[in-house]
């Protein structure tokens, strides 16, 4: 049931615990046009994100590919230069996998392009027909990525070609990780496709979750376990998978799993399983995320739907599930379709899942005799990547991102294995691992990062370029020189060609508003 905010009068009581109480949304670190599906984090300083434009200035949509990074936590951020042969188009970044400001990987529709000085990308394509979903670096040379049709592709070369690898299923791959250069999982479902008898129109739906395996830095996959569809427990939906997140020793793990609605085509009431056999076998931990209630006619229950991103430490204690629940409730700007309302949920936990620490909206008590506002809803977050229990980076709708507010006074404020520091006295004292912490990572950190969600639909479109803004510091691309990031230029349109028939304004507006939903819950996602 969701209930039209703007013709209700809303009578809400929030709880005293804020939803936000870690993470800090950043003041408009990109363009307000931006979904931003992708992040890497290199360090609390040091982020690469991407996604898709969507400019509606001209009267058209106007789709392009968007990528930034930053080296001041996000205060300015860069956008990259576009500058190699046939440009990116328009097809979202959905993953990043980068060592250094200026070398690594960004995986576009069925391609992964690369570069090395930050400047230049080269093009691999990967699956000409399918998607890339997540890609993982394992080392200078080697790497993985994963995408639709149970797809899985291997590189030896730095990215520069790649080769597929069979996996033993069909599942629509969203999320890998690897605790080191051989071992890794990753983790999806089927998609299946009917058409609605009275509407016509394609109805999704999920089948069999499967969990993959592989002990040879992804040369072969293995199928470790199989979620077969219980229509009586999860309707007809089915579910989607991911994120997960495995400890170094390789043992235990977990997998977030959310039952599909297919009347709204989203989403709904996560689930959160561990294994303590590497991936054989799951339990479900029957993980209460009721964060509030919807009382309209008849009580129901606000639950947290998607989740961008999952972590623990390393010693399987401290775990935290950072999302957005879907209250249920839409607004309308007058344009358009209403918005669903979302609230961003943050639950952790400090004894190892026994229990959660969570937000409580309270009661949001709608009258329909008369007129008013909804709640206060969160852009939507879509992915998070952590570098560790105190270094995370989540983005997600309008351009947002958030960063861990992990600010401290002394190391009795930090978790055992981190201490309290001050490396740069342009920014606040934080909490930074120890020389081998409970994350395993150093000051700088090295990247111990969640799996996340995946994605289904890409839209189709065409793409532009945005020159690269003069940054100061040792990742500016070569003749380029001082000045640091100018703000202005994250608010320059970039040029794309505009869609010309309302039949394919309406298709993209639906493919794009899939795309969102399915990305915050499949993500490494």
């Amino acid at each position: 049931m969701r209930t039209s905010a703007f013709t209700l009068v809303l009578a809400t009581t929030l709880a005293a615990i804020p939803a936000t109480a870690q993470w800090k949304a950043l003041d408009q670190p990109t363009n307000k046009d931006d979904n931003l599906f992708s992040v890497d984090v290199l360090t609390d300083q040091q982020f690469v994100i991407g996604g898709m434009r969507i400019d509606q200035s001209s009267g058209f949509p106007m789709l392009s590919t968007v990528l930034y990074r930053t080296q001041d936590g996000g205060k300015m951020t860069q956008p990259l230069t576009i500058n190699t042969a046939g440009g990116f188009g328009s097809s979202p970044v959905m993953d990043l996998s980068f060592v250094a400001l200026n070398v690594g990987w960004a995986a576009m529709g069925g391609d992964v392009w690369r570069t090395t000085d930050g400047t230049t990308f080269k093009k691999a394509v990967l699956a000409e027909d399918g998607l890339i979903n997540a890609i993982e670096r394992l080392d200078e040379d080697t790497g993985v990525a994963v995408g639709s049709d149970g797809g899985a592709w291997r590189t030896t070369d730095g990215g520069a070609t790649w080769t597929k690898v069979e996996t033993g299923t069909t599942a629509n791959i969203g999320c890998v990780q690897f605790v080191d250069s051989l071992r890794g999982w990753a983790a999806g479902g089927v998609r299946v496709t009917t058409q609605d008898d009275q509407t016509m129109q394609d109805v999704t739906s999920y089948g069999e979750n499967v969990v993959l395996g592989t002990s040879d830095g992804g040369a072969s996959w293995n199928v470790l376990h199989r979620f077969v569809p219980d229509e009586s427990a999860d309707g007809k939906g089915g579910r989607v998978s991911c994120p997960m997140f495995f400890l170094p020793g390789g043992a235990t793990g977990w997998l977030v799993q959310s039952i599909f609605d297919t009347e709204k085509q989203q989403p709904k009431d996560l689930m959160l399983s561990r294994t303590e056999d590497g991936g054989l076998t799951w339990r479900n931990l029957d993980l209460d995320v009721r964060v509030g209630t919807l009382n309209f006619m008849m009580k129901v229950p606000i639950n947290m739907s998607y989740a961008a991103g999952m972590y623990w430490s390393d010693d399987g204690h401290h775990g935290r599930l950072s999302g957005a629940a879907d209250t249920g409730l839409t607004t309308s700007s007058g344009q358009g379709s209403p918005t669903p309302i979302y609230k961003l949920v943050d639950m952790t936990t400090s004894d190892g899942g026994a229990t959660w620490d969570k937000p409580d909206f309270g009661e949001i008590t709608m009258d329909i005799t008369g007129s008013g506002q909804g709640p206060a809803g969160d852009f939507r977050p879509l992915m998070a990547r952590f570098n560790g229990w105190y270094q995370a980076v989540m983005v997600g709708e309008k351009g947002t991102v958030w960063t861990m507010g992990s600010d401290c006074a002394k190391t009795s404020d930090c978790l055992e294995g981190y201490e309290c520091k001050k490396p740069d006295p342009k920014v606040h004292a934080r909490c930074y691992p120890i020389e081998s912490g409970p994350d395993g990572i150093g000051s700088e950190g090295t990247s111990d990062r969640d799996a996340m969600v995946g994605r289904d639909v890409l839209p189709e479109g065409t793409g532009s370029s945005v020159d690269i803004v003069a940054c100061e510091g040792d990742w500016c691309p070569a003749g380029k020189s001082g000045g640091g990031c100018s703000g202005a230029a994250l608010l320059a349109n970039p040029a794309g060609w505009p869609v010309a028939f309302p039949t394919v304004l309406f298709l993209v507006f639906l493919v794009v508003a899939c795309l969102i939903c399915l990305r915050s819950t499949h993500t490494r996602h």
